[in-house]
């Protein structure tokens, strides 16, 4: 979306207010909100299914706590709604989604959360169209981003792209000898003295104290001076090339630690190749054994409801939260396999509702594991759990959902998918 979703719902007079000051009031509740969800990542799940269901109950307990932020920050934002004819309902919902919109901006994981949420339990809710073609493309935003990223993971060519890297060119310094201080000191060592040019003598220092005539004292004077003079200047040369040598060691080692990331990047990406090529190919053993690994029995020893819960629990421990839309297909041709009747056939929602509370009692107990008693707006999947262990339970006023409304066996499995998906995220450390 181009603009925020506050700005929409202002724009289209979902909300009407045109006070600046009563704006940025309701900007500071964003702010608060924003700061609640990043400090207790669960609660995007009910804030999201709040935030989509305009016939949310003015009771339910996260539009109280809303409320009571706004009200903080706008002292008279009641008076000012129902002088608008406003609903308070459509001002709290306009905070809730502008939050959630920032939190997933800001982290992928976040997106994931409100959009597994979101994306299977909103076209039930009774959105005007207007406002669903606004929310629709709102989530869709996040869809589509996260589609993109799980596409990018799940690919499965090892098609290494090298990032680019620059070989650094070495410069090692040559040394010389100095021709001129050997020739002086040679000569120095062969007599104390020489003719110039101008036939001047020349004396030189600490030279040899003797002529060649003298012999023995000679050449002891001659080898001293010598030895002296030439290794002074080999040592003097060896250093600065020593030196030379180190310096370009040190540059050596600084270049080869950059090069860490590279060889880690190339790394990286061969091994996501390798996961990618795995994760299909027990996918593909899944689909062909069809095989339950929760129940250790065939999904052709139990019957639909209990195949359709059990296939989206065992497909979710075997792939991460973030994963292709095409995935999702895949879960319904594999329960389609089972049941090509049933698959594509619509039922009220109640009929699956009734049926899972029959499913097998192992089954029953996976269910179990996500039950809730906090007092908010559920997912389909945890309201069904909490449905199987309370006879007087209501997953409609939990879920916000309608018995008759339809849906089809392959979309109940996908839809509880997706709720365990985002359950996944939101606990994660």
């Amino acid at each position: 979306m181009s603009e925020t979703i506050l700005q929409t719902y202002l724009n289209n007079q979902f909300i009407k207010t045109s006070d600046s000051g009563n704006i940025a009031s309701l900007k500071k509740a964003i702010t608060e909100v924003v700061k609640r969800l990043e400090k207790k990542k669960q609660r995007i799940i009910p804030f999201t299914l709040v935030a989509i269901d305009p016939l949310i109950s003015e009771e339910d307990p996260i539009v109280i706590e809303v409320e009571k932020i706004i009200i903080g920050k706008w002292s008279a934002f009641k008076n000012s709604v129902t002088a608008t004819n406003d609903k308070s309902i459509t001002y709290i919902r306009a905070v809730i989604l502008q939050a959630l919109s920032q939190i997933a901006k800001k982290d992928e994981n976040s997106a994931a959360i409100i959009w597994l949420s979101a994306r299977n339990a909103i076209k039930f809710y009774k959105l005007s169209n207007q406002e669903n073609n606004v929310l629709s493309e709102f989530l869709l935003d996040f869809g589509n981003n996260l589609e993109i990223s799980a596409q990018k993971a799940w690919s499965s060519n090892i098609d290494v792209k090298l990032p680019e890297f620059s070989v650094p060119e070495i410069e090692i310094k040559t040394t010389t000898i100095s021709k001129k201080y050997i020739t002086e000191r040679l000569k120095a060592a062969a007599g104390h003295s020489t003719l110039d040019e101008n036939e001047s003598a020349i004396k030189y220092e600490n030279a040899n104290r003797y002529w060649a005539n003298s012999n023995q004292n000679w050449t002891h004077d001659f080898g001293k001076i010598a030895g002296e003079a030439l290794t002074l200047a080999i040592n003097k040369a060896l250093s600065t090339q020593n030196q030379a040598i180190k310096d370009s060691s040190g540059f050596v080692n600084k270049n080869m630690e950059s090069l860490v990331p590279y060889i880690e990047s190339i790394g990286n990406e061969i091994s996501s190749g390798i996961d990618a090529s795995n994760l299909r190919s027990k996918l593909l053993w899944w689909k062909e054994s069809l095989f339950s690994n929760s129940l250790k029995v065939s999904y052709r020893e139990i019957d639909p409801i209990t195949s359709a819960v059990t296939m989206a629990i065992d497909l979710a421990e075997m792939v991460s939260p973030i994963y292709p839309l095409s995935l999702d297909y895949f879960l319904k041709e594999t329960l389609k396999g089972l049941y090509p009747d049933e698959v594509d056939k619509e039922v009220d929602l109640s009929k699956f509702v009734e049926g899972s509370k029959k499913i097998s009692n192992d089954c029953a107990e996976l269910l179990t594991t996500k039950k809730s008693d906090i007092d908010e707006r559920k997912l389909l999947f945890v309201a069904l759990a909490n449905n199987l262990s309370n006879d007087s339970y209501d997953v409609y006023s939990e879920t916000g959902l309608s018995k008759d409304n339809k849906v089809t066996l392959g979309d109940l499995s996908v839809w509880l998918l997706h709720d365990l998906q985002a359950i996944k995220i939101a606990n994660e450390k």
